[in-house]
């Protein structure tokens, strides 16, 4: 899976051949966002489907299934099977977490979490998120969008997949997958299956007063609904002819709240087609794309919203409504002037106190929250960049688990302004780039928003040794004092005392950025490639956007 660090080895000597392929076509088997749909897109999304497209230009949908169902059938003809996968074994990391869009608290067990990792699948913990297991390792995909459980049926979770906007491959989902034993274990739904709208989805929402109904925000095909439990689904709102449902909310009167892109708030009071009206009064009619909506709980006429503007950049601004989302009007300060969201079309957290409706948190990149119901907004305690969800503790509302980039961490809501305390020791959905391995068994690898790691021989547990969005790396094998890291946009370095406690590194750009503005003149990818020679370590060859340069001193010049 793209978690296990054998197979990521195996990923960067092919990602290193195929970036030299020009592509022939644009075409894509799969459902990809096109780069228009993802303003100032900081991430990998582009150069993944550049580096794993066939001669035709596709990526061949369904891939791992299919693969998974070759070895079946050799199998079974008595033929011996050789999966270049048969023999890998997790190496870790342990202390390190990963984007989390998705988390739950079981009903019936209050210390049982369930969490999704967009990269790493789907986990469970049984001491309120102390130590984890992963339950659907082998699920087509790995891509855990968002969770919900039937209050009237609590046996009964659903999780999505496919992730509508991410900087890492926006690679899309598998449809809606189903628990009917507590999330012990978890099987796709049928009716999802060969339904695209379902691969790329924000959030499904269970109704909490009416049981087997369950609602799915889908990226492009407007909102689904299924009055059966997942046995069959229905599209009640899809009026443009490319309708993104951003947010869902269901109230107990079974009404229904959503947010959709570019056009803003609609209502129903039913959740039927046909039923739903956009809602205008003093809300923003242009100027804004992604809207997320929340209600308090214990007091479901106070709802909030807030939106993304237009640019991408930032939040346009909050909202509040005082009858259950019919009027709204302005908070009284925007979160943007003290929180910077920066990427809200990737990043957007909105949620309220479910005892509380003056308390709110909300978070882009950074994190922050208001006491006063949007009166005023203070910096909560960074835990990491990113923030996407929050659940609040089920027997102490003044506990809120929150995951980012980083995993998911708990906070308190009297000392927000303290960073939260990790809650992912043994969550390993860390999504690794690259890895490279040094002589000794200890092994180095570059991280989706968590910069590059090491571990010491072996160990579980990995050392932080560079940040950013760790990319490319490598060790001289001949002398494993010198490897190289890199992060976003091709910025390479090296170490001289890599086996160090704390190696130092420092950039190596050189003749590669020779008007010395810090980047790479001829263009770099946001993963760049670079590999080094196993038999000579001083030689490294680097990718740029135009051709191949090399070094043969470990960095010190380089040459096309």
């Amino acid at each position: 899976m793209k978690r296990t660090f054998g197979y990521l080895l195996f990923a960067f000597a092919l990602i290193s051949g195929l970036a030299l392929l020009r592509p022939t076509s644009n075409t894509l088997e799969t459902t990809f966002l096109p780069e228009s749909d993802g303003p100032g897109n900081p991430g990998f999304y582009e150069q993944w489907h550049l580096m794993r497209q066939n001669e035709a230009g596709i990526v061949p949908a369904n891939y791992l299934q299919t693969a998974r169902e070759q070895d079946a059938a050799r199998a079974a003809s008595g033929k011996t099977v050789v999966s270049p996968l048969s023999n890998i074994a997790e190496l870790g990391p342990v202390n390190v977490g990963g984007r989390t869009r998705a988390m739950v608290i079981d009903l019936n067990d209050h210390n049982h979490f369930i969490a999704g990792g967009i990269s790493g699948g789907l986990w469970s913990s049984t001491d309120q998120g102390g130590t984890w297991t992963s339950i659907n390792d082998q699920a087509q995909s790995l891509a855990v969008t968002s969770l919900s459980q039937d209050p009237q049926h609590p046996s009964d979770i659903y999780f999505s997949t496919g992730e509508v906007r991410g900087n890492s491959a926006g690679i899309g989902g598998d449809g809606l997958y189903k628990s009917t034993d507590g999330g012990s274990t978890f099987s796709q739904l049928p009716s999802t299956a060969s339904n695209s709208h379902f691969n790329r989805t924000w959030r499904i929402q269970c109704a909490p007063n009416q049981a087997g109904v369950v609602y799915v925000a889908t990226r492009s095909g407007g909102l689904y609904r299924t009055k059966d439990s997942g046995a069959t689904f229905s599209q009640v709102f899809a009026p443009f002819s490319t309708t993104e449902v951003s947010d869902v909310e269901v109230f107990a009167d079974s009404s229904v709240l959503i947010g959709v892109r570019t056009q803003g708030i609609y209502y129903s009071a039913n959740g039927d087609a046909g039923t739903f009206s956009q809602v205008t009064s003093n809300l923003p009619t242009t100027g804004f794309r992604r809207v997320e909506i929340d209600y308090c709980d214990s007091f479901p006429a106070i709802v909030y919203a807030v939106y993304e503007a237009s640019n991408g950049s930032e939040a346009l601004g909050a909202w509040k409504s005082t009858d259950q989302g019919q009027t709204w009007n302005a908070t009284g300060a925007n979160p943007e002037n003290t929180i910077s969201y920066r990427f809200p079309w990737y990043c957007l957290l909105l949620s309220v106190k479910p005892d509380d409706p003056d308390f709110v948190i909300s978070g882009g990149a950074q994190l922050g929250y208001t006491t006063d119901g949007g009166q005023n907004w203070s910096f909560a305690g960074p835990s990491h960049a990113d923030y996407h969800n929050a659940v609040y503790d089920l027997d102490n509302p003044g506990i809120v688990y929150i995951g980012n980039d980083g995993g998911i961490y708990r906070y308190s809501s009297t000392s927000m302004f303290f960073a939260g305390l990790d809650r992912n020791a043994t969550y390993n959905v860390t999504q690794f780039y690259t890895g490279a391995y040094f002589p000794n068994d200890a092994i180095i690898g570059g991280t989706q928003d968590n910069g590059t790691w090491r571990s010491q021989a072996g160990a579980a547990s990995f050392r932080k040794v560079s940040g950013g969005d760790g990319a490319f790396c490598a060790v001289n094998q001949q002398d494993p004092d010198y490897s190289f890291v890199s992060y976003q946009r091709g910025i390479i370095r090296r170490s001289s005392n890599s086996q160090a406690f704390i190696p130092g590194y420092s950039t190596i750009l050189n003749q590669l950025d020779n008007d010395n503005d810090g980047s790479v003149d001829e263009g770099a990818y946001f993963i760049n490639p670079f590999v080094i020679n196993l038999a000579e370590g001083n030689q490294v060859y680097f990718t740029t956007r135009d051709r191949i340069w090399r070094t043969t001193d470990s960095g010190d010049n380089w040459a096309p």
